[in-house]
């Protein structure tokens, strides 16, 4: 699995930077040591990073270039294959769509395209649940979405807010600081060469993720320490997979402003 998302990171990227810069880029990702133990260890986290990195490029490629609109078929199939792997794939492909939604007409591309792949992915997901709560109980739900509304409660958990972001982005910092001063260094060089749509692109959808995982946790029903204490680690992959592999894609968006940049 580890080898086909680098064999498929570096078939997009270097329709964005060199073919050679593509190599070294998909070779560091498919070697990152939380994505290589978490695959041998058999987890499925790293199953969903890899769609979920895999979707946001092939929908990034056809937003930012006139690319054809089958890089935004393959959009749709990594993003579909992220959210039926696992829940937490359906809140990075929400918003996916989401951010392909807010940013479509910065890109030039047509609201009610994008519109058309958000409700053709999270048409499968939904389409399973339906399928499964038919055939049985379906499965235990993980959180309550109706203790937003329970003031009590609201007042007693507001600690796991910060708790849940602190523990993620200690998370990110320990395991995957490389990929996060990648991804620095690629947005500070695409705000530099005014890429200002392809930026925010990558921080919409990084901040989407990252909010609806601390709202997840702040409305879990499973016991919080014990939640955060053995997930933290794992469901911040897709964020740190997805923005590590759009990072070659951005600075390939600067390399190529440089020439227009003015006084």
């Amino acid at each position: 699995m580890v080898v086909s998302f680098g064999w498929a990171a570096w078939a997009l990227l270097r329709l964005v930077v060199h073919r050679g810069v593509a190599a070294v880029a998909a070779l560091a990702l498919t070697g990152s040591t939380p994505l290589v133990a978490n695959a041998g260890a058999n987890y499925a986290d790293a199953v969903v990073a890899s769609f979920v990195a895999l979707g946001l490029l092939s929908l990034f490629v056809w937003l930012t270039r006139e690319a054809a609109t089958v890089f935004l078929v393959l959009a749709g199939v990594f993003l579909a294959a992220a959210s039926l792997s696992k829940n937490e794939g359906l809140l990075f492909t929400l918003a996916a769509a989401a951010t392909a939604i807010a940013l479509a007409r910065r890109f030039g591309r047509p609201l009610a395209t994008v519109c058309g792949l958000a409700v053709a992915v999270l048409a499968f997901p939904l389409l399973w649940k339906l399928v499964d709560r038919l055939n049985g109980a379906g499965g235990a739900e993980i959180i309550d979405p109706g203790a937003v509304f329970d003031p009590d409660y609201v007042a007693t958990s507001a600690d796991r807010i910060p708790a849940a972001a602190d523990a993620m982005l200690t998370e990110l910092l320990d395991d995957w600081r490389l990929a996060v001063a990648a991804v620095l260094v690629a947005a500070v060089a695409a705000v530099f060469a005014r890429a200002w749509s392809a930026a925010i692109f990558v921080a919409l959808w990084a901040s989407l993720s990252f909010s609806a995982l601390v709202l997840v946790y702040f409305l879990s029903t499973a016991a919080f320490d014990w939640h955060l204490g053995t997930s933290a680690d794992r469901v911040v992959f897709s964020i740190a997979l997805g923005t590590a592999t759009l990072a070659p894609a951005l600075v390939g968006q600067a390399w190529e402003r440089r020439p227009a940049l003015g006084p």
